[in-house]
């Protein structure tokens, strides 16, 4: 039922857009483009330590809640591991302004485990660790470290 609803809603619009593409000459430049994304900065270890700097607060969070993880929080999950991959297997630059997309779904996620922090320890000091977790990225973003 899940494969009819996709090649109904996806692979309509996509065939559209391949034939185009097809009809237009634009194959090659696809090639071209995914050529130019491979630079030095694509190091294995360059994407690790981006990775860290987003999830070092949002990941533990995700593991202490891990026990209240809802179906919708596992494919929200799902759909940021498929993006980290494609990212890692697309050679891409490691910066950590290709992984501010994973914020976002992360910090839904990571709401149980925020729950728990609230129920252990204090709704101030869920509160307090919210806003420095906020303050920092503001901070980061004040400071241009998200290149």
């Amino acid at each position: 039922m899940l494969v009819r609803r996709v090649a109904i809603f996806a692979g309509g619009p996509l065939a559209v857009y391949l034939v185009f593409q097809w009809a237009l000459g634009l194959f090659r430049m696809y090639g071209r483009e995914f050529s130019r994304m491979q630079t030095d900065d694509a190091y294995p270890p360059f994407h690790v330590i981006s990775l860290v700097q987003v999830g070092a607060i949002l990941l533990p969070l995700i593991a202490i809640g891990a026990r209240r993880l809802t179906k919708a929080d596992t494919w929200i999950l799902a759909w940021t591991g498929l993006y980290v991959l494609s990212l890692w297997a697309g050679r891409t630059s490691g910066w950590d302004r290709f992984y501010l997309a994973i914020l976002p779904p992360l910090a839904i996620v990571s709401r149980h485990g925020l729950e728990i922090v609230k129920e252990r320890l204090s709704l101030a000091t869920a509160w307090f660790g919210v806003a420095l977790y906020a303050a920092a990225n503001y901070c980061a973003l004040l400071f241009n470290l998200y290149q």
